[in-house]
């Protein structure tokens, strides 16, 4: 994928199976996937899965230094790798129910607001 891709994250998600988060509201999980605990996760995960890459080792020991990367292939990684993961994750009715609630009655406000300007 290309550096950058955006996440791709069920509305009303609140647990993170990658890193076996639970969150307190699902508005919560934005915050959290630009965490230290997810990131790690990630990095972890990229980690083995290119050690155990035919072109960097056996048996999941690196026989050489990985890249460092750029800003733009990090943010690439973090999105394939979460996406992979949480892409087709099925929120509670109840979370995907808040979500939808809080969007519309943060709408209507400033629809509301607008109006009366």
């Amino acid at each position: 994928s290309a550096g950058g891709a955006a996440l791709r994250i069920p509305t009303g998600l609140r647990h993170c199976l990658l890193c076996g988060e639970t969150l307190a509201t699902p508005r919560r999980m934005t915050q959290h996937l630009g965490g230290k605990k997810h990131c790690a996760e990630v990095a972890k995960r990229h980690f083995v899965a290119t050690c155990a890459s035919p072109q960097k080792g056996v048996s999941g020991g690196c026989t050489a230094a990985l890249p460092v990367a750029d800003g733009a292939t990090a943010l690439g990684v973090l999105a394939d790798i979460t996406n992979t993961h949480l892409g087709a994750s099925v929120p509670e009715p109840p979370d995907f129910a808040l979500v939808l609630l809080v969007d519309a009655l943060t709408k209507h406000k400033h629809q509301t607001r607008a109006s009366l300007e």
